[in-house]
């Protein structure tokens, strides 16, 4: 069943998606391909943070990046994008200073970008799982 969550989930993604093609888009075109995927990301997530922390601050609240948050609503997205940057830039190196194919080239980059990406949030969730004894 969808819930109203999911409908603002949805928004939230969108609406980041948007703010992340933007940015960009507009960020200076001397900067290399990966240094302008990495800075929208950068910026997108503060300004997405902002919007989160601003309110609660003017109400006099602790700021909470629980599961009402924007940032909580497109950490797959964010995820996803560190993901796909990672492995790009993991395979663009392999193949600069390597001779080995493309196929072995790109399985190369994404179990890096995995390890990279994925890992650090494996980990958090393992250790977080505490001994399963």
């Amino acid at each position: 069943m969808v819930s109203e969550r999911t409908f603002t989930d949805a928004a939230y993604a969108l609406a980041f998606l948007l703010l992340y093609g933007l940015v960009a888009t507009v960020i200076a075109p001397q900067f290399t391909a990966y240094l302008r995927v990495l800075a929208a990301l950068f910026v997108s997530i503060s300004i997405f943070g902002a919007l989160d922390i601003l309110p609660a601050l003017a109400s006099g609240e602790r700021p909470l990046f629980d599961s009402e948050s924007r940032l909580y609503s497109v950490r797959g997205i964010v995820v996803l994008i560190s993901l796909v940057l990672v492995t790009a830039v993991a395979a663009d190196r392999l193949r600069a200073t390597t001779a080995l194919s493309d196929a072995v080239v790109t399985a190369t980059g994404f179990v890096v970008g995995v390890a990279v990406v994925l890992g650090p949030i494996v980990a958090y969730y393992w250790r977080r799982a505490g001994p399963t004894s």
